[in-house]
């Protein structure tokens, strides 16, 4: 490939990235998306829900937190997947909610390096319990998103 060529396919990779917003650095972004979500999780999300937790058990309720990590078998990388709030109000049994129905509140990472907030709330027999997912930047996540 002589300079005329390589200089004809720089300016129409340009042109790609201009027109669809891609970069070529746009993996870099990613990787440090999920960094700072990892960061986020660790130090604004999850505190704030341990203090939730603590809360409701003290009122009789059961509150649980779990977190799923995406690992680099799925991915390719390793990067922060989710972490929930489930919680159950008193008397109420987990063997009558199916896995995805346990009432709470989750932060996961999302395409677009976005954070998806999702609640869920309710008995196992309702039918539209479930809020809509919304989406934030990390910036906009703060510990009173969670309490």
């Amino acid at each position: 490939m002589n300079e005329k060529q390589a200089a004809e396919i720089d300016a129409l990779l340009e042109q790609h990235d201009t027109r669809t917003g891609k970069r070529g650095d746009d993996a870099r972004h990613e990787e440090n998306f999920a960094i700072e979500f990892g960061r986020l999780r660790d130090e604004v999300i999850k505190p704030a829900m341990e203090e939730v937790v603590v809360k409701l058990k003290a009122g009789g309720h059961d509150a649980t937190i779990q977190e799923t990590h995406l690992t680099e078998a799925k991915t390719d990388k390793d990067q922060p997947g989710a972490i929930r709030l489930e919680i159950l109000p008193a008397g109420a049994k987990r063997a009558r909610y199916k896995k995805d129905d346990v009432p709470g509140v989750t932060f996961a990472a999302e395409p677009g390096m976005r954070v998806g907030v999702h609640s869920r709330s309710g008995q196992p027999d309702e039918i539209s319990s479930s809020g809509p997912m919304r989406r934030f930047r990390l910036s906009e996540v703060t510990s009173e998103m969670v309490i």
